[in-house]
Formats: C-alpha cells, sequence, structure tokens
C-alpha cells in the first residue's frame, strides 16, 4: 500500500514538470518569434527609407554637376518642442528645408539650424559637417537644402542633402568695398578677416590697397605690442627685444624701443642703487656692525631719488616752464635749494654744512656726476631766471 502511493506520487511530479517545462519553452519561442518580428520590421522601414532616399538621386543632376554635395545627419531633435518632433515624423524624403546659421551659440561657433519650410526648427547640422557648412553660407553660397532619409521611430533619425556652388555675390561685394576704401575705418578684427576673404578668393585688388590693408594690420599689430611693453623695465624690454614676437615689430616700433633703451638706463641703475641702499640701511638697522653708516646711506638715498625725480619729469616734460610769474618765482627758489644742497654735499658730504668742518666729497666717479648736476641745475635756474626778467 505504502509503495503504490509513493510510485503515485513520482508520476504525478513527473506529469506536473513536464507540463510546467513546455509552458516555459513555449513562451521563450514566442517571444523570440516577437523579437524575429520586431527586428524584421524595424530593418525593413529602415531598408524602404534608404529606397525612397534614392528620390534625391537625381537631384544634383537637375540642379546641375557644379553642385557639390554634403550627406550629414540632424542632430539635436530629442531636445525640440513635441510640436517640432510632430513636424520632424511627418517631413517626407525630398521635401526642402532650410539652414540658418546660429551665431549667439555658446557651445558651437559653428552652430546653424535646420528648419521645415513652415519654420520649424527640427536640430542642427552635425556638428563634424558645421564648419564647412557655416563656412559656405558666410561666403554667400547658393545653398539648397532637402531631406534625404527619414525613418519611421517614434523619434526619427533625419539625414540631409546640402547642395552648394560658389557665387561671385560676396567676390563682387568686397571687390566694392576695397574700392570705396570702406576699410579704413575697420577695427583690427575686420581688417583681417578682409586680407583673408582676399586671399581665399584670389581677389585681383589694386597694389596701393594691398599696400593699405598691410599697412593697417601692421599699424595694428604695433600698437597691441606696444601697449604690452609701455610699462616694461629696461631689463625686460631688453629681453623682450629677444624674442620672436619683437622680430615681427615694424620699424618705428623698434626705433622707439630702441630710444627708450637709450634713455632708460640711467633711471634703471638709478632705481636699483637707491633699492639696494635701501635694503642695506634696513639691515642695519635691525642691529649688527656698521650702524654708523646709516646716516650717510641716507643721504645717498635721498640724493639719489632726487635723481630719479629728475629723470622722471624730463619723460613727462615737466621742465617745460609755466607763465605764471609766481610760478617762476617758486621754481627758481626750488633750483636754488637744490643748487645749495648739493654744493653742501659736495663740500661737505651734507646736504646742510651748519656745524660743520669742510669734508670735501673724495675724487671719483661720484664727485663728477655731482659736479655734473651741479652744472645742469644751474642752467636750469638761468633759464627759469631769465624767463622771469623778461616777464617783468
Amino acid at each position: 500500500m505504502t509503495w503504490t502511493i509513493v510510485i503515485i506520487v513520482v508520476v504525478i511530479l513527473i506529469v506536473w514538470l513536464n507540463i510546467s517545462t513546455r509552458k516555459k519553452l513555449n513562451k521563450e519561442e514566442e517571444k523570440t518569434r516577437k523579437s524575429r518580428s520586431e527586428a524584421y520590421n524595424y530593418f525593413e522601414n529602415q531598408r524602404l527609407s534608404s529606397k525612397n532616399s534614392n528620390k534625391n538621386a537625381n537631384q544634383r543632376v537637375q540642379l546641375g554637376w557644379e553642385y557639390q554635395k554634403i550627406n550629414c545627419a540632424v542632430k539635436g531633435l530629442i531636445y525640440r518642442t513635441s510640436s517640432e518632433q510632430t513636424r520632424a515624423k511627418n517631413i517626407e524624403v525630398g521635401e526642402e528645408l532650410f539652414l540658418e546659421r546660429e551665431y549667439n551659440n555658446y557651445y558651437d561657433k559653428n552652430a546653424t539650424r535646420v528648419i521645415t519650410k513652415d519654420g520649424f526648427f527640427i536640430g542642427y547640422v552635425d556638428a563634424d559637417y558645421a564648419p564647412s557648412v557655416a563656412l559656405r553660407i558666410k561666403d554667400e553660397f547658393e545653398i539648397l537644402c532637402y531631406a534625404s532619409k527619414v525613418t519611421d521611430d517614434d523619434l526619427p533619425f533625419i539625414y540631409i542633402d546640402i547642395f552648394y556652388k560658389s557665387s561671385d555675390k560676396k567676390k563682387l561685394r568686397i571687390e566694392d568695398l576695397v574700392k570705396s576704401e570702406e576699410y579704413l575705418s575697420y577695427d583690427f578684427d575686420k581688417i583681417k578677416e578682409l586680407q583673408w576673404d582676399i586671399s581665399r578668393f584670389t581677389l585681383d585688388i589694386d597694389s596701393k590697397h594691398r599696400k593699405k590693408i598691410t599697412e593697417m594690420i601692421k599699424r595694428f599689430q604695433d600698437d597691441e605690442i606696444r601697449n604690452k611693453i609701455k610699462d616694461y623695465s629696461y631689463a625686460r624690454l631688453e629681453q623682450f627685444l629677444k624674442t620672436n614676437e619683437a622680430k615681427e615689430i615694424g620699424n618705428d616700433l623698434r626705433l622707439e624701443i630702441l630710444d627708450k633703451l637709450h634713455e632708460e638706463p640711467a633711471l634703471y641703475k638709478l632705481q636699483r642703487r637707491h633699492t639696494k641702499l635701501k635694503d642695506k640701511v634696513n639691515r642695519l638697522k635691525k642691529g649688527g656692525n656698521g650702524a654708523d653708516q646709516i646716516p650717510v646711506l641716507e643721504e645717498q638715498m635721498v640724493i639719489i631719488r632726487e635723481q630719479i625725480a629728475e629723470l622722471k619729469a624730463k619723460e613727462k616734460g615737466i621742465y617745460s616752464l609755466p607763465d605764471s610769474i609766481e610760478e617762476l618765482k617758486k621754481m627758481s627758489e626750488n633750483w636754488r635749494t637744490k643748487i645749495l644742497k648739493a654744493e653742501n654735499m659736495l663740500n661737505y658730504q651734507s646736504e646742510s654744512k651748519k656745524g660743520k668742518e669742510p669734508n670735501p666729497m673724495p675724487e671719483g666717479i661720484k664727485r663728477i656726476n655731482l659736479i655734473n648736476r651741479i652744472l645742469i641745475l644751474k642752467k636750469e635756474k638761468a633759464n627759469i631766471d631769465a624767463k622771469i626778467e623778461n616777464q617783468l
């Protein structure tokens, strides 16, 4: 009895497993058939769309063989509005589309929109082809655009044929612009672009205009460098002249730099000398041997500061004498004080001789420089006094 029950249970289990396995296999077969059917339908749609795209095959023949063609995808439909996406689904192969540059696009300077005849914006020219298309729009080529392939997906893939040929429109416009000398009012970027266009279109421009355009570009470039180096020190100017950039500068700018280098060493050396003296005084003030040198060093710093001020004043043209008699008298008194201090330094090695025994500055380059400075100051004071006499 027991064995009979066991056998019945085993048979029932085997039957149940067999039925369950067959159901599972049937489901997998159904899924496979469905998948194959969907794949077949997809590739069939692709084949039909590709076949339909042949409607454009004769377009170039009809337009004429002088037209060239670019075939590319339209990108970005997924980001368009629902109404624009709906319109894109209804685009037919061979339908005329229009291209429009999007100059304010932050991400792509060559961005070119693809727009339907009824004004729906359906995406952009593929970024790989956008520079080429943008250049032809810029050069005012004759351009025609047609849908070449549209898939049957919920969000279709769209391909376009862009037919283009060179136009004389821009060429003639540039020639007229040059003849009228409108370019004379251009800034650097526009004049450079004009020069590039003349070269690309191999335009036969009068030599006088070519020379003017070249001179304008050179002047702009020199001005840019002039602004860049106007505050350069003597050492930096010397270093600049060794760079490749300096080899491109015009002769006028080169002469300016050489003139500045000729005048600058005196000021440059004085500034370096003053900095070294100042550092030395600061070190001595912190303690250590040689603190007794501080007064002498500070006097030297005063003299150097005056010399620096005079050199800078000459650069700015401060020594052009005023017309006011009061200003002239004040200037004369200032020069008298400068001469007195310089003579005291020469004879007493101090700006003030009060209570001091004569202590002439020893022979050497410092004494020679100071004597020359006194002579210059006296000559300048004589000019000031002469103008005062003429005013009286």
